[in-house]
């Protein structure tokens, strides 16, 4: 008989579970997979928030600060940074003589009465953000008109301005009033038939009569399709121009012709135009010098003096033997 065999012991390994063995890999998978936890701080960092250096300026000052708490509140929504980090968290984006501002500040304070956020607040505003300061906002927001503003550039600035006067700001109907009371007269006129109950639906009601009036009138189209008309009219007329003056060169006669210099065309005729020999020599034995030579009825031209039409004559100067276009004087 074959000798007989013991069975499997504990002590000898054993093959794994294949279903702990695709457990294992698809925890190792999705370990690689997941993004790399960033620490609070590289996350603020991350945010290239801007370091402040002191000489912003008290507006300048203002606005850093609610940008750093604006960013710390999401952060601490979305739970990677507590209210406890925020002081903390702010040091990094100090410059060096307002770092070395806060070190002298909260020297001698307990720990708890450093982290605290209300306390770096005060005392950021204390030193950076004077009262006077608040007071002049204060005072634009309260005698703030619209005047020359669009009604959103007007609506923008009255929000922001009431920030610095809470007790308004927290009263909707006093903001309605305040609202009101600052836009254009004619506007607040004719906005006075909606009912409004919040100044955010007066706005609305001030864009719908500021796009109105933006609109053009009737007869403001009617005169743009005039003039677009008339525009059409004169390209045509400039397109047709140099045909004209092709055909005003074919006939034998110059511009100095039509404005009453002397041209080719007034030696050919003897002179008898506005300008010609002729006139020229009728001026210096007493014509009117200004005046436009009067229209003979016999040839149908303008000249002074005795018609030689028919003659045998020079026109230009009445010699005989000769013709006009042969004349010494036109030559």
């Amino acid at each position: 008989m074959p000798p007989h065999r013991d069975p499997r012991t504990s002590s000898e390994p054993g093959f794994p579970d294949i279903t702990q063995l695709g457990e294992a890999i698809a925890n190792a998978i999705q370990a690689s997979l997941r993004p790399f936890q960033k620490t609070p701080l590289e996350a603020v960092y991350n945010l290239k928030l801007p370091t402040f250096m002191g000489n912003e300026g008290h507006e300048g000052a203002e606005r850093w600060l609610e940008h750093v708490e604006k960013t710390f509140r999401v952060m601490q929504s979305q739970g990677n940074l507590l209210a406890e980090r925020w002081v903390e968290t702010t040091t990094w984006f100090l410059g060096k003589e307002t770092a070395s501002w806060w070190e002298q500040e909260s020297r001698g304070w307990l720990p708890e009465e450093v982290a605290n956020w209300k306390n770096f607040k005060d005392s950021f505003y204390k030193m950076f953000i004077p009262p006077a300061y608040l007071d002049r906002k204060k005072q634009e927001f309260i005698s703030l008109k619209q005047r020359k503003m669009y009604a959103n550039e007007y609506y923008r600035k009255f929000t922001d301005l009431s920030r610095y006067d809470s007790e308004i700001a927290a009263n909707p109907v006093e903001m309605l009033r305040r609202f009101k009371r600052g836009t254009k007269k004619k506007w607040r006129s004719m906005a006075t038939i909606a009912s409004c109950t919040t100044y955010q639906e007066f706005y609305e009601v001030l864009l719908n009569i500021e796009d109105s009036e933006n609109l053009p009138s009737d007869s403001e189209e009617e005169e743009k399709d005039k003039n677009q008309k008339r525009n059409d009219k004169g390209k045509g007329q400039f397109s047709q121009e140099p045909k004209k003056a092709q055909s005003f060169k074919r006939s034998g006669m110059g511009s100095s012709s039509s404005s009453g210099g002397f041209g080719f065309s007034d030696q050919r005729r003897g002179g008898r135009f506005y300008g010609g020999p002729k006139f020229q020599r009728q001026r210096g034995f007493g014509g009117s010098g200004g005046s436009t030579a009067p229209l003979c009825r016999r040839c149908n031209n303008r000249h002074f003096g005795e018609c030689r039409r028919g003659s045998s004559g020079c026109y230009t100067c009445g010699q005989m033997g000769h013709m006009a276009k042969y004349c010494p004087q036109s030559q």
